[in-house]
């Protein structure tokens, strides 16, 4: 858990503690604790969770200056959707101008979209120029004109792809298998096994899903969603060996799966890529719902630059409906070992690619560190760990275009360096008896978060961000999965 205050200056800051909650005697025992298992006092201002919601960005321009327009949404409840602004440096920003698509220096006439070239396990970077009336221009991470035909595999748009991480265990050892998705084309899917320190693994037996030492009931509880439409219904499903599947709504309430509207498909398969369009006169986006066990579920709406409803009223063409001077901006990173670094690269036609740090100061290529790759090929997920003694995460990183640049490194929970001091297993150190469930409270631009606590043969307990147990007709706006949302951020400086 992380509390988010008000540090001396009255800057925002996230102060990270453990919350032990305990059902003793039916009575909830709780305990928040530093990391270093000394009692946390400090009061409670507004508990935060990581992964309470998913959000999309998006580079604007108000005639003056670049700035960051968050698209926030809500998988179960696309109605609940809101943006808002920042600056490149994530301070509020109120746009003084009309807005438009892009950074003020973006390029005219002409898009570039980032595609990956999939040959097998291998997969490649090329930028592709398309420009009114031309053929497209292919480059490749090195800004330099390529021939498509040299191009070996297959091309599809960078977005299309996508990684997801799985605990297994071969008997003996606990490893991860990453599955690589191609969303328009599946037939290119592939998978590649590593160690938890994410080094090349080979499995030595038979492999299930899990880890090697899971204890328990042998139930396990699984997030689904039945998509209906356009309408997308979260579900907990609980899996024990021997028995049926028992399905429960949003209130832990036991529901016949017979009365479930719709196909449901574990929560995981359902993800969510916008894409900025022109109808002829109006930019908007359109955000297209994927759902990679089942494509056929697939659909996509339209909204606003602001987020509200939309329909487009002449042919729609892919790019924003403005124009510019030729010139694009497009972020990498250099992965270096354990280092990753952001860098701006601008291309122009006919230059070589111009390259600028955090601090927007121009940098020479050859004195950059690690290997340079597009941003959006680098990908970081979480893991929380145990040694025998302690809770740390283990942060796995693995870059999609080149994989032996994967690594990970291990933090404690507030995120200092941290060396196992024993056998590592996954998961945390000490479990409760009931399960609690983080979920949000979606009411127009305002997102609460609680805790829910589900028992068996018992109606959910809420709870709010102070833990103080309130009654669920208390609570304003939808109440939704806090894995339903989630969050991205844009690394760069203010242009000037």
């Amino acid at each position: 858990m992380y509390n988010k205050k008000k540090d001396g200056a009255g800057n925002d800051v996230i102060d990270p503690f453990i919350r032990e909650v305990c059902n003793l005697g039916n009575f909830l025992h709780v305990n928040n604790y530093k990391l270093d298992g000394t009692a946390y006092t400090d009061t409670i201002v507004e508990a935060v969770v990581a992964d309470d919601i998913e959000v999309e960005q998006q580079l604007m321009c108000d005639g003056t200056n670049t700035f960051v327009r968050w698209f926030v949404y809500v998988k179960g409840n696309p109605t609940q959707n809101f943006v808002y602004d920042t600056t490149l440096a994530g301070e509020k920003y109120t746009p003084a101008g009309s807005v438009m698509v892009g950074d003020c220096q973006a390029g005219e006439g002409c898009e570039t979209i980032v595609y990956s070239a999939v040959n097998g396990k291998q997969i490649t970077s090329y930028r592709a120029k398309f420009c009114p009336g031309q053929d497209p221009v292919y480059y490749d991470k090195d800004n330099v004109e390529v021939d498509v035909s040299s191009i070996s595999g297959t091309l599809v748009p960078a977005s299309d792809v996508d990684v997801e991480k799985q605990i297994m265990c071969d008997g003996t050892n606990i490893f991860v298998r990453w599955f690589v998705y191609v969303t328009s084309d599946p037939s290119l899917n592939f998978s590649y096994d590593t160690t938890l320190e994410g080094l090349a693994y080979t499995p030595a037996g038979d492999v299930r899903v899990g880890e090697c030492n899971a204890g328990g009931d042998g139930c396990e509880t699984i997030l689904y969603s039945a998509v209906n439409g356009k309408q997308i219904t979260p579900y907990r499903v609980k899996f024990c060996p021997g028995q049926d599947p028992v399905y429960y709504d949003q209130n832990n309430a036991e529901v016949d799966v017979s009365s479930i509207s719709g196909t449901l498909v574990p929560s995981g398969d359902v993800d969510v890529e916008k894409q900025i369009m022109c109808d002829g006169t109006n930019t908007f986006v359109r955000w297209f719902v994927y759902v990679a066990s089942d494509p056929s579920l697939n659909f996509s709406y339209d909204t606003t630059l602001e987020g509200t409803a939309y329909t487009p009223a002449g042919a729609v063409t892919v790019g924003d409906c403005r124009s510019g001077d030729g010139c694009e901006t497009i972020l990498y990173s250099a992965v270096n070992g354990k280092q990753i670094t952001p860098y701006r690269v601008k291309f122009c036609p006919g230059q070589d690619p111009v390259y600028y740090d955090q601090n927007n100061a121009e940098v020479d290529v050859s004195s950059i560190s690690g290997t340079l790759v597009p941003s959006g090929d680098v990908d970081v997920e979480k893991q929380i760990m145990c040694d025998g003694s302690t809770t740390f995460i283990r942060w796995l990183v693995y870059v999609t275009s080149d994989p032996s640049l994967n690594f990970s490194y291990d933090t404690t929970l507030e995120g200092a360096a941290y060396t196992p001091a024993g056998d590592v297993r996954v998961g945390e150190c000490t479990s409760g008896d009931c399960e609690t469930i983080l979920y949000s409270a979606v009411n127009g631009k305002q997102i609460t978060p609680y805790r829910v606590k589900f028992c068996p043969g018992q109606d959910p307990v809420y709870y709010d961000k102070n833990n103080a147990e309130v009654d669920v007709s208390s609570i304003s706006g939808t109440l939704v999965p806090s894995s339903d949302v989630d969050v991205e951020k844009q690394l760069g400086s203010l242009a000037t």
